[in-house]
Formats: structure tokens, C-alpha cells, sequence
């Protein structure tokens, strides 16, 4: 969606592809972000070029950004650590019934709590008031919880449907879960219109809008956040809508699956009868993952406005956005890269049961 090059070693600059009316969102957060409410993680905004028409519309065309010497995105750094964690563990005397494998990810588990922190904080800078009505936060309603209830709705109709009509093409291996997922379609839904409760004490706010390891840049062992562009599918307007940042957090917890289903899936290529050893491994480190980026978000984020005062509601929420992405990933696969579909099926399939032993208890 852009071409890049780095001028010296000072600026970078981005010249976008997909021209579209209107100010990208980029620009607008790098802005807000650099001199209204400034954050330190991310790459500061330098510059901007825009093209306008005699009738005032504006559309982005590049922009120039300061330059970070980094090591890399954390999704590399991340796929790069458990295959290496998968390779020890085949040459050892590690077994899959241990829980000591947890307690060897203790340095990267470390690092994924700062990053916890630093997406709070993040959040934070977003929550401030400037006086900007594109920034200014607004009060969590009932209809916006309808509403962010509807579109998950719709999406788990939207999302099995698609599934269905592409079940005779899937691989024989998946077929299993698919049918599992399509007959938990009605469980899915009702449990959607419990979550969230019918009132949140919140604000919503400007949010990242497609955040996963893939955004996120390793520096000198802490991290800077890049992208803020939002998911390309969706218009300028919806870039810009105001929603729970939690969406964030929910974006970067499926981040973490996909990284270990990655890196199993290149590890054990030439020996997939190694899955079965390795696979309890990468479900443990992921929860152990998961609850470290959650420790350090909830420590930055006491006292954000756009976080909920009462847990059990930031959990409801973070739950729904976690099943909304789940059911995006779902669909992007199916369309553009079928041989990823069992990544989202299979945490689908996850949520599935988690909603089911709920629901039984």
C-alpha cells in the first residue's frame, strides 16, 4: 500500500499508493501524537505532503517521519525466538507435560509486559483532552454498545457463512473444527448479546486501529509503535471513528496465536509428527505471553479514562473485540491466503469452548 525509503539517517519517508480523499489517519495521529499529547514510542512526525483541490478536498499523498535505528519488527523478533525455542526443545530432555518451559521465556516474557505498558500508555496519551473534536474523547453509551454488538453479530453470520460455502475446498484436517464452528454458530450469538453489559463506564477514543507484533519495532530492547494508518480495508471514516482501544489489545492477543501457530508450522514442516510434542509448549507460552502483556497494561493504564472502571466490563469488552478479530482473520483468510485459515479456525474454535464451559458453569 506504499513505497518507503530512508533519507540518511535522519528521516523516512512513506509515499502512499492508495490515494483516497480526505486526511489519512496517519497523519492526523502522528500530529496529535508528536505535538498535541506527545508520546516517545513512536516515530515522530517530520512532515506531510498533501494534494488540494480547488473544491478543498485533501488527500495524502506521502509523509516524513523521523528515522529510528532498530533491530526489526517483534513479529520477527517473536517467530525468531520460538523456532529457536522449538529447535532446543527437539535436541532435549524437555517433555511436553513440564511446566518448566514457561520459566525459560522469563527475559522475553519481560519484554512483553514493557510492551503492555507501552501500549497503555499509548492509550493514555489518546485519552487526552486537546479541545480537538477529531481527538476529544466521548463517553462510552448504551447504543454504542448496540451497536459494537450488532456488527459482531453480524460478523459471526457473515464470517460461518463464508466458511461454509468454502468447507468442500478447506484441507481434510480442518474439516473437523469448521463443522465444530458452524454448529457453535447459535451459541456464538447469544453469548454475543450478553457481552458487553448494557452500560460501560468509559470514554472512546482515537485508538491504533491495526495493531499487532508486525507494528511494533524493536529499539535497544523496548519498542516503538509504527502505523498508524488502521486496517486498509476500511474507508478514511471508519479509520477515524472513535471506539475502545481495547480493540488494540484484543488485535495484539490474536498477534500472539498467530506468531505461535507460525512458528509451528515452520518447525515442524519436515517433521510433522513433532507437532505433537511441540504444540502444548506454544499453548503455554502464549497464555504465559498473554498474561504478561495484560500485567503490564493494566499497570499503565490505571486511571485512563477510556479504560473501564470496573474489570469485569474491560474483560466483556476485550472478549468481544478478541472474537470480532478472530472472525476478521477468519474471512481475510478464506479470500487471500487459504493455507492460513487454520489460524483463526483454531482460536475460533478456542473462544468456542471457552463461551461453552461458561455457559456450563
Amino acid at each position: 500500500s506504499n513505497s518507503t525509503r530512508i533519507l540518511g539517517d535522519t528521516l523516512f519517508i512513506k509515499v502512499y499508493r492508495h490515494l483516497r480523499q480526505g486526511c489519512n489517519p496517519e497523519l492526523e495521529m502522528g500530529r496529535f501524537l508528536t505535538e498535541v499529547s506527545p508520546y516517545p514510542h513512536i516515530v515522530p512526525l517530520a512532515g506531510a505532503l498533501q494534494y488540494q483541490g480547488s473544491d478543498d478536498t485533501v488527500v495524502t499523498m506521502a509523509l516524513l517521519q523521523g528515522y529510528i535505528e532498530n533491530q526489526g519488527d517483534a513479529w520477527s523478533y517473536t517467530v525468531d525466538y520460538l523456532e529457536r525455542f522449538f529447535a532446543d526443545v527437539l535436541i532435549s530432555d524437555l517433555v511436553d507435560t513440564s511446566e518448566e518451559d514457561v520459566n525459560l521465556h522469563s527475559a522475553y516474557l519481560l519484554q512483553i509486559e514493557t510492551l503492555g505498558r507501552r501500549t497503555a500508555e499509548l492509550h493514555q496519551a489518546l485519552a487526552k483532552p486537546s479541545g480537538d473534536p477529531a481527538f476529544e474523547p466521548e463517553p462510552v453509551n448504551s447504543a454504542d454498545l448496540a451497536a459494537w454488538r450488532r456488527v459482531v453479530a453480524r460478523d459471526i453470520r457473515e464470517s460461518l457463512k463464508k466458511l461454509k460455502s468454502s468447507l468442500l475446498h478447506l484441507p481434510e484436517a480442518l474439516h473437523d473444527d469448521a463443522k465444530r464452528l458452524l454448529e457453535g454458530k447459535e451459541r456464538l450469538l447469544e453469548w454475543c448479546k450478553s457481552q458487553p453489559p448494557l452500560s460501560v463506564a468509559s470514554n472512546k477514543t482515537r485508538y491504533h486501529g491495526d495493531f499487532h507484533l508486525g507494528q511494533v519495532l524493536m529499539v535497544e530492547n523496548d519498542f516503538i509503535i509504527i502505523d498508524f494508518e488502521g486496517e486498509p480495508a476500511r474507508t478514511l471514516e471508519e479509520r477515524r471513528t472513535k471506539h475502545s482501544p481495547l480493540r488494540d489489545v484484543a488485535g495484539m492477543l490474536r498477534s500472539f496465536n498467530y506468531a505461535a501457530e507460525f512458528a509451528l508450522s515452520e518447525s515442524t514442516a519436515e517433521r510433522p509428527l513433532d507437532l505433537a510434542r511441540l504444540r502444548p509448549l506454544a499453548r503455554r507460552w502464549e497464555q504465559a505471553t498473554h498474561d504478561a502483556f495484560m500485567k503490564g497494561y493494566g499497570i499503565a493504564i490505571e486511571g485512563c479514562s477510556s479504560y473501564p472502571s470496573d474489570e469485569a466490563d474491560a474483560t466483556a469488552l476485550r472478549n468481544l473485540f478478541t472474537l470480532e478479530k478472530a472472525l476478521y482473520e477468519l474471512r481475510y483468510e478464506l479470500q487471500n491466503r487459504p493455507d492460513w485459515v487454520d489460524v483463526p479456525l483454531s482460536g475460533l474454535v478456542a473462544l468456542l469452548d471457552s463461551i461453552t464451559e461458561q455457559s456450563d458453569a
